[in-house]
């Protein structure tokens, strides 16, 4: 989905030092302690450090003169990012909705722009918390399936927009197996239609599938990790990243499945969307301007059996699309939606 140019794309060091306290209030407030050693307590402490060296900035990306540290920096990015949304959050009249998910930061590899490992159930619940977070915002009465007591019965969020009850079901890909994101598939729609909801959506996350360092590469001539192309060509390369991985999913042999399948769940429509993340440091090591750390977002509907989307479906992808990109409902972001040919 369009993205547009923003300030919350790129990464202030200082802004995210600050955001850093302010989260540890939030969680504080809430009784959630950071366990020394934890992936939490870690990310944390590179944030102040990084701040610390922030003069070192432009000669940290040269290649030739320190380790690969492309991981680091992207789950720190990540993170900016997730605390970004929840430290906005924190007057909603609805945070309290959040909380729940909140106490799994501590416990899992929760940031959205890095494989996690299977068995990481936490990670995969932190996305849960960062599409809940984009709803709270821009949505009703929204309901976030309990972290430790689900059934897997419930569409992961629920929420009500423009008067239409809707339902989310997450999902999140560790493989590219075509069988297994069928599986997936009709696992969202089971849920959408056991539950209140009126309308449904199933949402992929597919960050363990995106090839990450297609944005992180070494220049040769520069000797450098950057992206030397700008944000709006990372961005492009990363929206045909979400289409490439979308392929390798379906195939014209699948329509019948599908038919049936989206033909016995009369909620959701014969689409789903899926959520791609990544970062990278834009610009130009031999220019004056300082490579600038920057988050890559990008979110894609996928239309399928030559669906067309009715407005309210459209609305909720708007919605959906602002809440990826922490934007606000004046940015008017128009929703990507990718035919297909199944």
């Amino acid at each position: 989905m369009d993205s547009g140019s923003d300030a919350s794309d790129f990464y202030s060091i200082q802004d995210a030092e600050r955001k850093v306290d302010e989260l540890l209030e939030i969680l504080a407030q809430h009784g959630i302690q950071v366990p020394r050693d934890s992936v939490l307590e870690t990310l944390c402490l590179e944030t102040w450090q990084w701040a610390d060296n922030a003069e070192h900035l432009s000669s940290s990306v040269v290649s030739g003169d320190i380790d690969d540290f492309r991981e680091n920096r992207r789950r720190s990015l990540g993170f900016h990012d997730l605390i970004d949304k929840i430290v906005r959050l924190k007057d909603s009249p609805q945070f309290e909705v959040l909380v729940p998910h909140l106490r799994l930061l501590p416990e899992s590899v929760f940031t959205q722009n890095t494989w996690a490992p299977v068995r990481d159930q936490g990670s995969d619940k932190v996305f849960e918390l960062l599409i809940a977070s984009t709803f709270v915002e821009l949505a009703e009465n929204v309901q976030l399936d309990d972290p430790d007591e689900s059934q897997g019965d419930n569409p992961d969020v629920l929420f009500t927009l423009n008067g239409t009850r809707w339902g989310v079901a997450c999902k999140v890909m560790h493989g590219s197996s075509p069988r297994t994101f069928l599986e997936r598939l009709a696992e969202g729609l089971d849920q959408i239609e056991r539950s209140d909801a009126q309308r449904g959506l199933v949402l992929f996350n597919m960050k363990n599938l995106v090839r990450h360092d297609e944005f992180w590469g070494v220049v040769a001539a520069e000797q450098a990790y950057i992206f030397p192309e700008g944000r709006e060509a990372a961005l492009s390369l990363l929206g045909k990243e979400a289409s490439r991985i979308a392929n390798e999913f379906l195939a014209p042999q699948d329509e019948t499945e599908l038919r049936n399948l989206f033909g016995e769940h009369p909620k959701s429509l014969a689409l789903y969307a899926s959520v791609v993340q990544s970062a990278t440091y834009v610009g130009n090591i031999c220019s004056s301007v300082v490579p600038t750390p920057t988050i890559l977002r990008f979110c894609l509907a996928h239309s399928l059996l030559g669906t067309q989307p009715d407005q309210s479906t459209v609305e909720m992808l708007g919605v959906l699309n602002l809440g990826i990109h922490n934007r606000k409902p004046t940015d008017n972001l128009v929703p990507v939606i990718e035919l297909s040919s199944n």
